[in-house]
């Protein structure tokens, strides 16, 4: 509050983009761990983001659409007018922003890790992960196919009960694995 406070009272907000974000969520006990890691339990991979703009984004927006962290270059750029290569990692979510919906959502965030907390003995690359959110579901891959994390977000948002190796449950973990190796083939583009 105090950052803000001095900036309004600088700057000319109708003309000062404020965003407050961070790299990742954070475990605050959740599942006995504080903290960040490779853990993709919802905490840790729920980003906070706010944004200010006076007079250009509507305030109190609050959007329960999914976006990622690399949208937020194609966003400020997007704000600023300027265009961006086709190229660029991420999409533009302005619309939300001006308290609009998103003309075509993505639908699902991509999360990733690389490596296990100093105290985990697992060698990497073990304790590697890439996780697919969508609106109900969050599916989480590791090296070993053999195992990985299925979670229904809206039957259990604490994430509890891992639904992974139910046959019932094949299907969820199948589309969520064809959405993962789209968004891994098309990061190399």
């Amino acid at each position: 509050g105090r950052l803000v406070a001095a900036l309004e009272a600088r700057l000319d907000m109708t003309n000062t983009i404020v965003v407050f974000t961070a790299d990742h969520g954070e475990n605050l006990g959740d599942h006995g761990i504080c903290g960040k890691g490779p853990h993709h339990y919802d905490p840790c991979i729920r980003v906070p983001l706010i944004g200010r703009w006076d007079g250009r984004w509507r305030a109190g927006t609050r959007s329960a659409a999914i976006v990622e962290s690399t949208d937020l270059l194609p966003t400020l750029f997007d704000a600023a007018g300027i265009p961006l290569d086709a190229t660029v990692d991420g999409r533009s979510f302005a619309p939300l922003l001006r308290g609009a919906p998103l003309a075509n959502p993505r639908g699902h965030a991509y999360a990733e890790s690389f490596s296990g907390m100093p105290e985990d003995p697992s060698p990497a690359p073990l304790t590697w992960a890439r996780t697919i959110r969508t609106d109900r579901w969050r599916a989480t891959f590791y090296p070993n196919a053999k195992y990985g994390e299925l979670f229904d977000l809206r039957a259990d948002p604490q994430e509890l009960r891992n639904l992974w190796h139910q046959s019932e449950c094949r299907e969820v973990v199948e589309e969520h694995r064809r959405i993962l190796l789209d968004r891994l083939i098309l990061m190399d583009y």
